[in-house]
């Protein structure tokens, strides 16, 4: 059995990176044998070489996902300490609920989709970073 590489790593920035890895490998395996009247032969060989490398940049898809959920999905949207509410969910949907922190306080936030003979009208809440949890309900359960 034999293996070698070399591996260089490079950090450019905060969202760049690098990688290059030069490799060999070699394995062997050996089995033979003249038993009475047998015979018996096993031979196996990995030879494997090469060069790989890649380059990674952290484009921050994660947060423009969770951006895209939460802002034009769910449809909330703070602007200093209001928060407003405007979601554009799936017609499947009939509620959802969401935890959200102003501050050092907790809000849970229960939306309930609208009949479909009222208009679904953007709804504004006033924030207050109290430290104590609060519960909003939009909409009829």
């Amino acid at each position: 059995n034999n293996t070698q590489s070399l591996r260089w790593n490079h950090v450019y920035g905060p969202k760049l990176t690098s990688d290059v890895t030069l490799y060999n490998s070699l394995y062997k395996n050996t089995l033979g044998g003249d038993i009475s009247e047998a015979q018996f032969d096993y031979i196996q060989s990995i030879r494997e070489s090469g060069l790989r490398g890649g380059w990674t940049w952290y484009t921050g898809s994660a947060s423009w996902a969770y951006k895209t959920g939460i802002e034009n999905i769910l449809g909330l949207q703070q602007h200093g300490d209001s928060l407003t509410i405007h979601p554009h969910i799936p017609s499947e949907w009939d509620h959802f609920a969401i935890h959200y922190r102003f501050g050092s306080t907790p809000y849970t936030i229960t939306y309930h989709r609208p009949d479909a003979n009222t208009h679904n009208a953007p709804v504004t809440i006033q924030l207050v970073d109290d430290g104590q949890p609060h519960t909003v309900h939009i909409g009829q359960q």
